[in-house]
């Protein structure tokens, strides 16, 4: 990335602390195995789910999609809807919202294939809060995102993932994690609002319990064991979702691994807020 404290520092306007060390250059890990698609087996009708968006999305951090979080995700919304789900990634690292809008929509369809997603998961923001978008260029953004991906797909769900738990990123000094912190949250706190006002769904995820073996090797993007209680979180929210919108019911999800589970109920809340 190269940025420097400096640069960070103005998210909150103070000045940087003396001696303050230069931001960390993030190794540049390869992106998981696995390919972009995949089918899960199921005995329902084919849930088309397609994720979009940036590092997070395209699982950096794993080594196997199955690991990554469109893996996890895809995982957990065929045991709980008990459908067969067919996922599409579509990310780029490195993508701020902008470039996601002009760059990834298009991709979403596949006209040879007629394939089209009946959901759309998007993560977003941590690149935008890097380069110091403002704020109401973010919500902007954001708007003219959703706005893009309906008229991409139609009507269908979108569910917009909230920023990660950046203020608990080890490879930053403990300064600089709470201004990025801060930021996050009031980043989030717009995405939230601009989501519901466009008619997408936002799940938060900045509470989520995290310490260091929630990140990769390069102390900065998730681990698969973070891609892991991400994905169930989004995959029970968009269930949530889709039942609500077909008025159909759902399983109960089948048990998560044991770490999972405890992960799970200490974000219990945010796991269960619904939209307005």
């Amino acid at each position: 990335m190269g940025y420097t404290v400096a640069l960070v520092a103005r998210l909150s306007r103070l000045s940087v602390p003396k001696r303050a060390p230069l931001m960390p250059r993030i190794p540049r890990l390869p992106k998981p195995s696995g390919g972009d698609t995949g089918m899960l087996d199921g005995a329902g009708p084919v849930l088309h789910v397609a994720l979009l968006g940036e590092s997070s999305a395209a699982g950096i951090g794993a080594a196997t999609v199955d690991e990554a979080l469109v893996g996890r995700l895809a995982t957990r919304a065929a045991q709980i809807t008990g459908r067969a789900v067919s996922w599409r990634l579509i990310a780029r690292s490195g993508a701020v919202t902008a470039t996601v809008r002009r760059e990834l929509v298009p991709q979403l369809t596949e006209e040879a294939t007629g394939w089209t997603p009946d959901a759309v998961v998007v993560v977003v923001g941590i690149n935008d809060l890097i380069r110091l978008t403002m704020l109401k260029t973010w919500r902007r953004q954001v708007a003219q995102l959703i706005t893009a991906i309906h008229e991409r797909v139609g009507e269908c769900p979108i569910l917009v993932a909230g920023l990660p738990p950046v203020h608990r990123v080890p490879t930053l000094p403990s300064w600089l994690r709470f201004l990025a912190g801060r930021r996050a949250r009031q980043m989030d706190g717009q995405l939230a609002e601009v989501a519901h006002a466009s008619g997408a769904h936002h799940q938060p995820v900045l509470n989520l319990p995290c310490d260091d073996t929630y990140f990769a090797g390069d102390g900065f993007h998730p681990s698969p064991l973070c891609y892991g209680v991400w994905g169930d979180l989004l995959a029970t929210k968009l269930a949530e979702i889709l039942s609500s919108s077909a008025h159909e019911p759902i399983r109960e999800p089948e048990p998560a691994s044991s770490s999972s589970r405890g992960r799970v109920a200490d974000a219990d809340q945010g796991r269960r807020e619904r939209t307005p």
